[in-house]
């Protein structure tokens, strides 16, 4: 499913549990620009025009710097849900990019969603290989 929103939806805005929520908008920045995610929730790794930026998780930095001579591109921001809290004040909180994204002091508007549920990420088997068993030395 796409949606397209002026702001940033919240998972919550998208019918989206939880997932992956891929957040994606053409941008326009000057030289020495930063890139701010106001109220993260959970994890998020940025791209832009498909090279990786860096990764934003809600309880640390929330900013990154933009390619250093400005430009334009397709930012790319996928939040990863690393969960619900189920007791306190913060229970039924909202998920996603919740503030809004800012290119610098201004507003990024034209966002484009596409979601992921869970359920949908294919599993990979994490058995690790078995060890070849060594002879045993006869006892005396």
């Amino acid at each position: 499913m796409v949606a397209i929103a002026p702001q940033p939806l919240s998972y919550e805005g998208l019918g989206a549990e939880d997932g992956l929520v891929a957040y994606s908008s053409e941008i326009v920045f000057a030289a020495d620009t930063e890139l701010t995610l106001l109220e993260l929730r959970d994890r998020a790794t940025v791209f832009l025009d498909d090279v990786r930026l860096g990764t934003i998780e809600h309880d640390g930095e929330q900013t990154l710097t933009l390619p250093i001579a400005g430009g334009s591109g397709r930012l790319l921001v996928v939040v990863e849900s690393l969960g619900r809290v189920n007791y306190g004040p913060r229970t039924g909180g909202c998920k996603g990019v919740l503030g809004g994204v800012l290119i610098g002091r201004r507003f990024q508007h034209g966002w484009e969603h596409r979601m992921l549920p869970r359920d949908a990420i294919p599993v990979v088997a994490s058995t690790p290989p078995r060890r070849a068993q060594r002879p045993r030395r006869p006892g005396p």
